[in-house]
């Protein structure tokens, strides 16, 4: 099962780039994969997180892994990201099955890229996890909020 990296953008038509996977979505157009349900679904908005992504995608991973084995996808979605996060996230998209990057046109705000996430995740259970670099070294950081059943990540 492969997954396609994509590039959801809200004011263009579908694009399609030859051998890097990334699909632009636009004017209501959607994508559809054909693919089994998954266990779970981490969906990450993402902004300037060029300097913390990496370490964020291997801890996520981890733990998905040692929960649900390879029954897991991470959407990370690039909310308008001014720094190298788009081209990283596509790098992982590229190397990691389990990982979809989405990217939106512009900055619209965690909101709105939490459910451009959502719109496309395909696991039984949904965790949403914003992507963060925290202090001045950029040391990755992750949302730890319990979601009512004493789940944590």
């Amino acid at each position: 099962m492969v997954k396609a990296a994509i590039c959801f953008d809200a004011f263009e038509g579908i694009k399609r780039r030859s051998k890097c996977r990334c699909y632009s979505i636009g004017n209501g157009a959607t994508e559809m994969l054909n693919e089994s349900r998954l266990a779970l679904s981490v969906v990450a908005p993402c902004f300037n997180e060029a300097a913390g992504l990496p370490e964020f995608y291997r801890r996520v991973c981890e733990v998905c892994y040692s929960v649900v084995g390879d029954s897991y996808e991470v959407l990370l979605v690039d909310d308008g990201s001014r720094d190298a996060t788009w081209p990283i996230m596509c790098d992982i998209a590229r190397l990691d099955h389990n990982v979809v990057a989405i990217r939106l046109s512009r900055n619209h705000g965690h909101q709105l890229a939490l459910t451009a996430g959502l719109r496309h995740c395909t696991g039984e259970r949904v965790l949403n996890n914003r992507c963060r670099s925290a202090g001045p070294a950029g040391t990755p950081s992750c949302d730890d909020e319990d979601n009512g059943d004493g789940a944590r990540l």
